[in-house]
């Protein structure tokens, strides 16, 4: 929930000055396709993201699962920023300017009609 968001996020503030060594965050809202039951505004979700300066997002995981994916590719390609600029030697890995394969919708692939 997004009290409990709030404490988890202070729990890696917390461990990042233990460490001296912070770790990229991801604050997701998801079912953005209920907003008739939206508890959290969007400019409430921003600003715990921003007072722990990790990425934010909203998203539908029922609606546009192709934006749930560029969530998480974006939250890696975070991840792999904050590596490279703490790290002697640069990690390997496949270039994320190569165009990925065209893959059928999560609905075909997976058989669901819908979300509920």
């Amino acid at each position: 929930s997004f009290e409990d968001s709030s404490s988890y996020l202070e729990l890696l503030a917390l461990h990042a000055k233990e460490t001296q060594r912070s770790s990229p965050a991801l604050l997701l809202g998801n079912k953005l396709d209920m907003a008739q039951y939206r508890q959290v505004t969007k400019a409430e979700g921003a600003a715990l993201a921003g007072k722990f300066g990790c990425l934010f997002f909203e998203v539908s995981a029922c609606l546009d699962f192709e934006h749930v994916q560029h969530v998480f590719h974006e939250a890696v390609r975070e991840a792999r920023r904050e590596l490279e600029k703490h790290s002697l030697a640069r990690p390997l890995f496949i270039s994320e300017e190569r165009a990925l394969p065209h893959q059928a919708p999560f609905t075909a692939r997976h058989g669901l009609a819908s979300c509920t």
